[in-house]
């Protein structure tokens, strides 16, 4: 029994939000044209292999500054596949979390304190938990092994390895279109499958 609720854990904590983040990630790749077509894994891995040299050329000759896909463009950085998306998900769990927490410590504060909390010592501080939060998103196999009770982590491990690998498959058959833009202006339009 115990078995089949940590395997139920893994799913529901691991691959489902793999899945979700894959589907809107290749989407977003297919969509805007710089992944190119696949049928299964072994194409989606030459996909991304082809993806992330020319993220790498264009990184070299200075053109990704401008990108608009600064969510893609991180995956890329970290290495793209799924091993770039699991250190993209730790690296964005990591930011957010430490947000959350460094806006609640401003909100407890007086205005007084306000002020003599920041300075050069903030900006330090931030930029040395920057660079650990990379290094965690790098070892993320390392981190979420602290962070989250498992059993079994290679349930963890499979699970978000098939939520990756079916978010994949039905962003390649139905690829979401939708920008964030158009679903405030109400333009929500169907996409066409890509095959």
């Amino acid at each position: 029994m115990s078995t089949v609720i940590e395997v139920l854990r893994a799913s529901l904590f691991s691959g489902i939000p793999i899945f979700l983040v894959t589907y809107l990630l290749i989407s977003r790749a297919i969509v805007s044209n710089r992944l190119d077509d696949f049928s299964d894994t072994k194409e989606l891995n030459l996909a991304m292999k082809n993806m992330s040299k020319q993220y790498k050329e264009s990184k070299k000759a200075n053109k990704r500054k401008s990108s608009r896909n600064r969510v893609l463009d991180k995956w890329l950085y970290f290495g793209g596949g799924f091993y770039g998306l699991m250190a993209l998900v730790t690296y964005a769990y990591i930011e957010i979390g430490e947000i959350v927490e460094f806006l609640g410590k401003l909100l407890t504060l007086k205005a007084s304190e306000l002020v003599s909390q920041i300075g050069f010592n903030l900006l330090i501080d931030l930029f040395v938990e920057a660079i650990r939060n990379i290094i965690d998103a790098f070892v993320w196999f390392s981190y979420w092994g602290d962070e989250v009770t498992m059993k079994n982590g290679w349930y963890w491990l499979i699970a978000a390895y098939l939520g990756y690998t079916l978010g994949a498959q039905l962003a390649q058959r139905e690829p979401f279109a939708l920008r964030f833009r158009d679903i405030i202006k109400g333009n929500i339009r169907k996409t066409k499958s890509i095959k």
